[in-house]
């Protein structure tokens, strides 16, 4: 929180020219740099000016040197040593004002010839011959320590080496000029530093005085005036950098706060608040605490705080240490009237600023709504189950009786196929022939063989057996697939009653017995609707899947019956084509398809929805409890049309046995139906 009020008096900033100043340095720092850059530019150039005037005198010595070579060597050749003292005299006038010395030596390094003041030794004239046959290079003079240059040439008249001049030159005009060119450079640098210092001193002044201004308002915005407004109307960093001051003030001021004010936030609280000092003693509190437990102000302030706290043995507090650890911990804090109110607590520790110590803030939400909320809300859960369960029973229950309805179907044709076949035989006729054979069982013999009624009496009587006899083979055919669908009804029941009990055992079947199993039931719908069915399958054994056999059965029953049915109103050829086999992806792969009425494009992706359905009485449950029972067994089902018309597939998939099964959701993808 800040607020205006007094505080140490902010500091002037310096108003005169001073080291301590930002300027000051800045002036202080450029003109040392500017300095340096300028000495060494003066050094750079004298450096080079004297190389150059080495190279001239070098030069002129070299030539001057080859001349003498030239000249002594001819006299030399000629044996006038005196002509060779006069060339040599001669030529060196022309440096004479630099020329030190001038020496020729033989090629056994004696001294032929001299002029001037000093000499060379002929072991040093040995030396420069032998580093370079002609050069030039600067050696200390031993006369008066000033340097000179010595030129070496070698007398070699028509190839062959007779000795070497050795010439010494003054570096004195050389040392003049240097001395003259530095000096100038010198008072060209002051000249420079001066006008740079000047100039300078005018940057510095116009980048100091608006940080000087800057750090004048910061100290008033410290002392606590949020009125300072920096009045700098320029384009570059300093610009920038003041209105950043300036907003930063203005957000301050819109953001300063006053005791009062945030006191009245904390009253104003929804959640209790209580500020404990290091004794755990209240010290404030808020309205919300009052008006929650029913309190004076009076009877809270300067109290322990834990006392207020229920005392039981899961939230009892032993030490101060553990209490300042609390956060987000339920507890229940005593009202005036004695009861117990459910609270969330949670204690910070507040340092005191500008002291040593600190303060204890406990925040206390009140919990009773939500816990009653929550009572409600497991009591609502708890009949959500219970409706739930219901609603699970009675799933399995429309699953069930769906199952059982099928075979019952079947059952019914089977029946009717019994009743037809009891009713074959013309049991008048055969009553009649029977009559005829008692009113002639006297001569029963003469009867057969003269009587035209007695003689084809045993014929009629042959194929009278002959239709019995097969009627009572169909009732016999008829009779098992009733037992097979009777017992298939119990399994069903079983299985239900087991997997209510301790869930449905899983094995490992053939699928192919299973479709040739679901084939048989489905038979008699067959051949009453006059179907096509053909089975495309590799031999028995190949394809086995681990399934809950009656569900499996039933699933595949379900997806036959829906077949037969959409091709009830279908012109003939009606057909029905089943096919197994493992795709790509290891999987076990059944499809069912028919060329009947197909399904409509909107209906595919509801086509598995409990309650969908597209029969005038049906129910919606087949496909539905059909698809449940694949995902149990970690296999899906997925349905195709092309529309109306076009026919559908049905397509089953049960998992490799490598991989795990997984509860997989119906699926719809239309495509197109293409049947034999």
């Amino acid at each position: 929180m800040v607020t205006r009020g007094s505080s140490s008096p902010a500091q002037q900033p310096p108003t005169r020219f001073s080291l301590r100043s930002i300027s000051a340095r800045i002036v202080l720092v450029l003109s040392l740099v500017a300095l340096a850059v300028l000495v060494l530019l003066v050094l750079l150039l004298v450096w080079e000016r004297k190389e150059l005037l080495t190279a001239h005198l070098a030069q002129r010595g070299m030539l001057l040197g080859s001349h003498l070579a030239e000249s002594i060597g001819e006299a030399l050749l000629r044996d006038e040593f005196a002509d060779a003292r006069t060339r040599m005299t001669a030529r060196c006038l022309d440096l004479r004002e630099e020329l030190v010395f001038c020496t020729v030596f033989d090629r056994f390094n004696r001294e032929i010839g001299h002029s001037g003041p000093v000499r060379l030794d002929g072991f040093l004239a040995e030396e420069l011959r032998l580093a370079e046959p002609s050069g030039a290079e600067v050696k200390p003079s031993d006369k008066d320590g000033l340097e000179v240059l010595l030129v070496w040439q070698p007398i070699v008249p028509s190839g062959t080496y007779l000795g070497q001049v050795v010439l010494g030159v003054s570096l004195a005009s050389r040392d003049r000029e240097v001395r003259t060119l530095l000096l100038r450079a010198l008072w060209l640098a002051v000249a420079i530093f001066a006008l740079a210092f000047t100039a300078v001193v005018m940057v510095a002044g116009t980048v100091a005085r608006p940080i000087r201004t800057l750090t004048h308002a910061i100290s008033k915005v410290a002392s606590g005036d949020l009125d300072q407004r920096l009045a700098l109307e320029r384009s570059d960093d300093l610009g920038f950098l003041a209105r950043a001051f300036n907003n930063m003030v203005r957000q301050l001021k819109q953001t300063t706060v006053s005791k009062a004010y945030v006191d009245n936030i904390i009253e104003s609280m929804a959640d209790m608040l209580v500020v404990l000092d290091r004794g755990l003693c209240v010290r404030t509190i808020n309205r919300s605490f009052l008006e929650h437990l029913g309190y004076r102000r009076d009877e809270v302030l300067g109290r322990s705080f834990l006392p207020f706290l229920e005392s039981s043995p899961d939230a009892k507090i032993l030490h101060r240490e553990e209490f300042l650890e609390l956060r987000h911990v339920r507890r229940k804090i005593h009202t005036a009237e004695g009861e117990c109110v459910p609270v969330v607590l949670s204690v910070t520790k507040m340092p005191i600023p500008g002291a040593e110590g600190e303060l204890i803030v406990c925040v206390l939400q009140d919990i009773s709504a939500l816990e009653k909320a929550q009572q409600e809300l497991s009591e609502t859960n708890a009949l959500l189950v219970e409706t739930a369960h219901r609603a699970g029973m009675a799933e399995i229950a429309t699953g069930v009786l769906h199952d059982i309805g099928n075979i019952l179907t079947s059952m019914v044709v089977s029946n009717e196929q019994i009743l037809s076949h009891c009713g074959a035989p013309d049991t008048q006729k055969l009553g009649k022939a029977t009559r005829l054979l008692l009113d002639h069982r006297e001569d029963l013999e003469g009867f057969l063989r003269s009587d035209e009624r007695g003689r084809l009496l045993p014929d009629y009587l042959s194929q009278v057996l002959r239709l019995h006899q097969e009627a009572w083979q169909a009732v016999q055919r008829e009779a098992v697939q009733l037992r097979e669908q009777i017992a298939l009804i119990d399994e069903v029941l079983r299985s239900q009653q087991e997997h209510a009990s301790s869930g449905m055992l899983e094995e490992l079947v053939d699928l192919e017995t299973l479709v040739q199993t679901a084939l048989k039931i489905q038979q008699p719908s067959v051949d009453r609707l006059g179907l096509e069915v053909q089975l495309e399958a590799p031999p028995a054994g190949t394809l086995q899947v681990r399934v809950q056999r009656s569900k499996a059965l039933g699933v595949i029953l379900n997806l036959l019956k829906n077949a037969c049915d959409a091709l009830r109103e279908t012109p003939r050829p009606r057909r029905i084509l089943v096919s197994t086999h493992r795709n790509a992806q290891g999987e076990v792969v059944l499809k069912i398809s028919d060329n009947g009425c197909g399904i409509r494009r909107e209906h595919i992706a509801e086509i598995f929805r409990h309650g969908f359905t597209t029969k005038s009485d049906g129910h919606g449950f087949g496909l539905h409890t059909a698809a449940l029972h694949l995902a149990e067994m970690g296999a899906s089902i997925t349905v195709a049309s092309a529309g109306i018309g076009r026919g559908a597939v049905f397509e089953v998939r049960w998992r490799g046995e490598a991989e795990p099964a997984s509860k997989a959701l119906p699926t719809a993808i239309p495509n197109e139906v293409s049947l034999p």
